[in-house]
């Protein structure tokens, strides 16, 4: 009984890694409710290429340059947000989860920018936004998603 227990907790402590697996939306509505979303939370989408790496000891992010905006308004350059801690012992850790999506350098990549709390320092979309702007007429849809402004004279 005690090895069935054992089985039981080992499975399901692997189950967080499976969290970010996602599907491609199977319908057009499910196309169209992506990129609603992603229209309402983003800040921006974006081309960008990383220009600097992750300091570790200084607790800061990779710099990345935005190469092209594809919708919405985005900086030339911008730090990527990071939850750094510096614990009691003065180690520096930092929190990630397997759904971040963290272009190399080297590679231009469109993403979806989302804003946080500090002052020139933005977070990407996780796994699955990153798979949809990748997708062909996706950055379409999402423009199609935007509030429409309308003038009165």
């Amino acid at each position: 009984m005690r090895s069935i227990a054992l089985a039981v907790a080992l499975l399901s402590a692997s189950v967080p890694a499976l969290a970010c697996v996602c599907s491609p939306p199977t319908s057009e509505a499910d196309k169209r409710a992506i990129a609603a979303r992603i229209a309402r939370e983003s800040v921006a989408v974006v081309d960008v290429e990383q220009v600097a790496p992750l300091d570790f000891d200084a607790m800061r992010g990779e710099t990345y340059r935005v190469a092209k905006v594809h919708i919405g308004n985005a900086p030339e350059k911008f730090e990527l947000a990071r939850a750094f801690d510096r614990g009691p012992d003065g180690k520096v850790s930092m929190g990630m989860t397997s759904c971040d999506e963290i272009p190399p350098p080297g590679t231009r990549t469109t993403v979806v920018l989302y804003a946080t709390e500090l002052p020139g320092k933005f977070r990407f979309g996780g796994t699955c936004d990153h798979l949809f702007v990748n997708t062909a007429g996706s950055i379409a849809l999402i423009r199609s998603q935007l509030p429409r402004i309308v003038e009165r004279g």
